[in-house]
């Protein structure tokens, strides 16, 4: 392979990357917006589990959506040829 098709190819998996972020991010807040609302369903039929659910699941949940929106905000900070940022971090 030539140094230009090796390069090509580099932008051509980043291009790749990128699209597939793009589905992962959306995917991520579809899956984030379900485990709330299934848990408010289970809250709703098992009374019982309010304390687990306000104290635990509330707080592992929000802090997984905290990082995932920190996270967001650092991406968008970078270049798009900025791909190894993440690599190393």
């Amino acid at each position: 392979m030539s140094y230009i098709e090796k390069k090509f190819s580099e932008i051509d998996k980043r291009k790749d990357i990128e699209n597939r972020r793009g589905f992962a991010i959306e995917k991520f807040n579809k899956e984030l917006k379900n485990t709330y609302e299934e848990a408010k369903k289970i809250l709703f039929k098992k009374p019982w589990v309010e304390e687990y659910y306000n104290n635990t699941l509330l707080k592992d949940v929000s802090s997984i959506e905290t990082w995932f929106v920190e996270n967001l905000k650092k991406q968008s900070n970078l270049k798009a040829y900025d791909v190894n940022y993440f690599r190393n971090n």
